[in-house]
Order: structure tokens, then sequence, then C-alpha cells
């Protein structure tokens, strides 16, 4: 159960758009349901494949969110000279 409640934390911190391909992939008869549905009826197996691919999104967002910051960074002391 505590596996479970790792995964849901992790998508928690993933965007809509991860999300939803989430939904596809371990759920791809029925989207209508919630994620901590799917998640709920999951095997431990795709489980531990689900907390592998949010970490590796959540990884993801980090590296767009400090590329962007850099760049600002960057723009702003270039201004400033």
């Amino acid at each position: 159960m505590q596996k479970r409640k790792e995964l849901l934390d992790l998508l928690n911190q993933c965007t809509n758009k991860q999300q939803a391909f989430f939904k596809r992939m371990y759920s791809h008869n029925n989207l209508d349901i919630s994620i901590e549905e799917i998640v709920l009826k999951m095997e431990t197996q795709q489980i531990l494949n689900g907390i592998r691919q949010a970490k590796a999104s959540i990884l993801k967002n980090q590296d767009k969110i400090e590329l962007k910051l850099n760049k600002l960074k960057n723009n702003i002391l270039k201004n400033e000279n």
C-alpha cells in the first residue's frame, strides 16, 4: 500500500498532460476513472513501473525549469552590461 501512495504523490507532481498520458497507459479502456482508482487497481509491477516513469517525468520538468531560469539569468546579466 505504501508504493501506491508513493505513486500517487509522484503523479500529483506531474503536469496535467503527463497525468493524462499515465491514464492512457494504464487505463486506456476507461479514461473516465480517477488516477486514484487506476492506481488502486494496478498490479505490483505496474506500480513499480509507474513510479519509475513518474520520477523521470518530474526530473524532466525540473530540468526544463532550470534551463528557463538559466536563460532568464543570462538575459538579465547581458542586459546589465
